[in-house]
């Protein structure tokens, strides 16, 4: 549910598939906040499917309805035809009140990933390869158990003097089997007001190499962190060297809000 709009303004809204790739195509509709009948929009582009992984191919059937409140809107949606080869773990949703989805000048807070992958070796539990760590900007986290759950990886990064309590939000995909290489992949968004803006990539550390234990005998394996999104701290510029007139810098552009859910349903 979206709350707190103005009423008999039109809004746009577009619904995005996220899985260990990234966020997939947009799909998007707009309808005037005082019709009362649903809008429905099937995927504009032809659907393919491939057999290599690829990020999903956009939700379909996105409808909005209006609701007895005056400022709220009801938006659904269906799953993709083809989740690109991994499993659909969430859904972004956007609204604006432009169909480019830009009016809004805000921060963009900094997101990157760490995937792990191992390789199992028939006779070795996969439990058994060893622990692994992050390095926040020169600083480890303890050492983490194989699969270790968002929140022990949450915990662990708040732990060093790099990050501190309540600095990063850390979501976990992936299932630790042979569809997901034996690993889990780690989305992890700095939300402090000290290291959200553009923090310098991780590093990860496994076994005795990075000053952990070593896994099982034939459990090769590895960690490895990668940029999602990269975080600006600064708004606005100044335009032509007048220190009165303030322009937004393109990359902080953005839709006036988003939400992530994990039903088809918001």
């Amino acid at each position: 549910m979206i709350t707190g709009l103005t009423t008999g303004a039109n809004y746009y809204v577009r619904v995005s598939a996220y899985n260990a790739l990234g966020n997939g195509v947009w799909a998007t509709y707009d309808t005037d906040i005082t019709d009362t009948t649903s809008t429905t929009l099937a995927a504009a582009t032809a659907l393919t499917v491939s057999p290599v992984l690829q990020i999903s191919q956009p939700p379909t059937t996105v409808q909005m309805w209006t609701r007895a409140e005056a400022d709220e809107l009801e938006v659904t949606w269906e799953e993709p035809t083809s989740t690109g080869g991994h499993a659909i773990t969430s859904f972004t949703v956007e609204w604006d009140v432009v169909d480019t989805f830009d009016s809004t000048c805000g921060e963009r807070h900094e997101q990157q990933t760490v995937t792990t992958t191992a390789t199992h070796t028939a006779g070795n539990s996969i439990t058994d390869a060893g622990t692994w760590k992050i390095t926040a900007n020169g600083v480890d986290t303890a050492c983490l158990a194989w699969g270790a759950s968002a929140a022990a990886v949450k915990a662990a990064l708040e732990a060093t003097s790099e990050i501190g309590a309540d600095g990063v939000e850390v979501f976990m995909s992936g299932t630790n089997d042979e569809a997901s290489a034996w690993g889990n992949t780690y989305t992890i968004k700095f939300v402090d007001e000290t290291h959200w803006r553009d923090f310098p990539l991780l590093a990860t550390g496994v076994g005795t190499a990075g000053g952990c234990a070593d896994p099982a005998a034939g459990s090769g394996w590895g960690a490895t962190a990668a940029a999602l999104v990269n975080g600006f701290g600064n708004s606005s510029a100044t335009m032509m060297g007048n220190d009165n007139v303030l322009q937004c810098m393109p990359f902080n552009l953005g839709p006036i809000g988003s939400a992530t859910t994990g039903a088809p349903s918001v």
